[in-house]
């Protein structure tokens, strides 16, 4: 085997195993002690974090920021990865920021001359168009370690009633139109809420709380319907123009479900909402204007009219 060959193989070796001796690694490779103690010591020259530990149980681990053996990509695969990787740049916050910005400049880096020209021609040409945020979200690592480690999280929010402390169980992040969302359980409310990260103002997790949520079953998502049967779910329907069909097409929130449209181009939306939506979904089809109209639940016809008198005494 040559030494490189046997470099790449040691590496992913390490990676792999949480500890292992020089014992181990000889069988495994079938050279010699020197030759594996020479070959850990190159890895370690090339940034590979070992750590050696003595006495009777010793050994070697690696330390937990490892490090990837070589990967081969085509071109191809190397500039859909890169454009991937770019189109989190106009959030103003990432859960792992200087990690995204580090492994787009080494990837970049490493790339052969032709598949640079290439993707500087394509950044002229392409963009995965994020709405640019100046708000920033400094608690998001936090809400998702809490979410990777199903463990509870006090939290201080802003919401439309000011800033109330919180204990919630964080089950997924996501992101949309250039903000990051969290969802979670709310221990006070005893629902399900979405809370905009960049509205909390501090997080810290519950010592002790990991593994008091439910695994997450599938990837977090803007609108998430309630359960059938559930007594807090209100009735949704209404009827849409031509121009409120194109607009609600657009919206995740409608798009996902419950839209029809007829042939002459106007539509109906008709589904299932959770009540403490019911204050966000007034003031959303009321800027629909002329284009939306709420027939039920009444508790939302009542509330667009409310906000619609408001708004025409404010003009008055």
């Amino acid at each position: 085997m040559h030494k490189a060959q046997r470099l790449i193989q040691l590496m992913m070796l390490v990676n792999e195993k949480k500890r292992f001796t020089i014992r181990e690694l000889t069988d495994e490779l079938g050279v010699s002690r020197r030759t594996i103690v020479r070959d850990l010591g190159e890895l370690e020259q090339l940034g590979v974090p070992l750590y050696s530990e003595v006495g009777a149980a010793g050994g070697y681990r690696v330390l937990h920021d490892k490090m990837l053996p070589p990967i081969h990509f085509t071109a191809h695969e190397a500039t859909a990865i890169f454009f991937a990787t770019q189109s989190l740049e106009r959030y103003a916050s990432l859960p792992f920021e200087l990690e995204t910005a580090s492994a787009l400049r080494k990837f970049y880096a490493k790339l052969p001359s032709d598949v640079r020209e290439r993707i500087d021609r394509l950044k002229r040409a392409l963009t995965f168009w994020v709405p640019p945020r100046r708000v920033e979200a400094p608690h998001l690592g936090t809400l998702l370690d809490a979410a990777l480690e199903r463990a509870e999280a006090d939290i201080e929010y802003e919401g439309s009633n000011g800033v109330s402390a919180r204990r919630i169980r964080p089950t997924g992040v996501y992101a949309m139109n250039g903000l990051w969302y969290v969802q979670a359980y709310c221990l006070r409310s005893e629902a399900d809420r979405v809370f905009r990260a960049d509205r909390v103002r501090s997080a810290a997790i519950v010592p002790g709380s990991a593994g008091s949520a439910p695994e997450l079953e599938a990837p977090p998502a803007p609108w998430t319907p309630p359960e059938a049967g559930d007594p807090a779910a209100l009735p949704l329907e209404v009827e849409l123009t031509r121009a409120g069909v194109r607009r609600a097409a657009a919206d995740p929130w409608l798009a996902a479900e419950g839209l029809t449209t007829r042939p002459d181009g106007s539509g109906t939306v008709r589904l299932s909402m959770p009540a403490a939506y019911l204050p966000w979904a007034a003031t959303f089809f009321l800027g629909f204007g002329t284009d939306a109209r709420v027939i039920e639940p009444a508790a939302l016809r009542s509330e667009v009219i409310r906000l619609a008198e408001e708004v025409g005494r404010m003009y008055a």
